[in-house]
């Protein structure tokens, strides 16, 4: 008989307590676990597009800061800039397709998306990291609803 650790029995006698108290099928389990929702050709286009773009923003904001210790400041306002118009054309890419349903109302609305971005970018983009706060994951977005007129976080769905 092979020698098995006091740590490999405890699992299998822990996956054997709740197959037993739960009628939990493991096959069911993987299955359940590895649904998730496959990407379509344009969101993964999207997805390309917008990753390269945040590639050569740091890129960009990397050389503004290189050039301003060196103290050229020409080079920084030319790479400073040039990261600015690119994150300004990065964020439309980012929200579309993007709809928000309201919780009052179950309005659903486009929104603005440099609204959106501003009122809640750090929310959007740090909140899943950070995870503080109701609305902090990017599934949620606090905005205006355009048929009742009240504000609050409205749910994101995608087209």
């Amino acid at each position: 008989m092979f020698y098995i650790s006091r740590k490999i029995q405890s699992v299998a006698l822990f996956h054997f307590s709740l197959y037993n108290e739960y009628k939990i099928n493991s096959n069911l389990a993987n299955n359940v676990m590895t649904k998730k929702r496959k990407l379509s050709h344009k969101e993964k286009i999207k997805l390309f597009i917008s990753i390269f773009l945040i590639i050569c923003i740091g890129i960009c904001f990397g050389l503004s800061v290189m050039y301003g210790v060196s103290q050229d400041w020409i080079g920084f306002a030319i790479y400073f800039s040039v990261a600015i118009v690119i994150s300004a054309i990065e964020i439309p890419i980012y929200y579309l397709g993007t709809i928000y349903e309201c919780p009052h109302c179950g309005n659903k609305f486009k929104a603005n998306p440099y609204k959106v971005f501003f009122t809640n970018g750090i929310l959007g983009i740090f909140g899943s990291i950070l995870s503080f706060g109701a609305g902090s994951d990017s599934k949620y977005a606090k905005l205006k609803c355009t048929n009742c007129k009240k504000k609050d976080w409205c749910k994101k769905h995608y087209n």
